[in-house]
């Protein structure tokens, strides 16, 4: 089904015409829950002394070059509260997992070169090193500096309400990449509403990004 405002809730049909036939979703969760570097995660983060649990996100299905590729969200929940912390992603017989989408995908494409763009919509700001001083050595720049305060900006992201067609894989897994921590905090802050409608729109941008390496392949 599809998430973008334009097609919500559109159905797709992929009609996989090769042998052998691909595993399915439940196969390949299966098989990549026994991975053992995934198998060892789970049992770390699903831990009832210290009251953590695993959740799966749903299972994205997207057909890349000849084959398909499952992609997976892990959460850990702990004292009722849901943090995303890896993404599992599937290809044939393999799985791998990663904080990133883009460090999966590489990972489990050896050779992708993803290399994410520089954040931007940064604000300029100028150092107390930067103003020039005048003749008594104070600085001419009328605005006080609070040494509590930070002098530069976290770097934001401007995220589109859907993918772009024109992006790039790597742009559009960097916006996917921003969305997750949007709801991340989103949910910290209790607004479980504004998380879950966060969360499909990363999945789109995770979707169009998978999709854009059939096409540029």
């Amino acid at each position: 089904a599809s998430s973008d405002p334009d097609s919500y809730g559109r159905l797709t049909t992929y009609l996989v015409d090769q042998e052998p036939l691909p595993a399915g979703p439940y196969r390949v969760a299966t098989q990549a829950e026994s991975e053992q570097l995934i198998s060892r995660e789970i049992t770390l983060q699903d831990n009832e002394e210290s009251g953590t649990d695993v959740l799966f996100g749903d299972m994205q299905i997207v057909p890349v070059a000849d084959g398909l590729v499952y992609v997976r969200p892990f959460y850990v929940a702990i004292d009722g509260i849901t943090e995303y912390r890896f993404v599992i992603v599937s290809n044939e017989n393999r799985a791998t997992f990663a904080a990133t989408m883009s460090d999966a995908l590489a990972d489990l494409f050896p050779g992708l070169d993803l290399v994410l763009p520089e954040r931007s919509d940064t604000e300029e700001t100028t150092s107390e090193s930067d103003v020039p001083a005048s003749d008594d050595g104070s600085s001419t720049n009328d605005a006080s500096i609070d040494p509590a305060k930070p002098t530069t900006d976290e770097p934001t992201l401007t995220v589109p309400d859907s993918p772009d067609e024109r992006a790039t894989t790597a742009e559009l897994l960097l916006q996917a990449e921003s969305l997750f921590a949007e709801a991340e905090q989103l949910l910290r802050d209790g607004d479980l509403g504004g998380y879950q409608e966060t969360i499909v729109r990363a999945e789109a941008f995770v979707q169009a990004a998978l999709e854009s390496l059939t096409s540029d392949g």
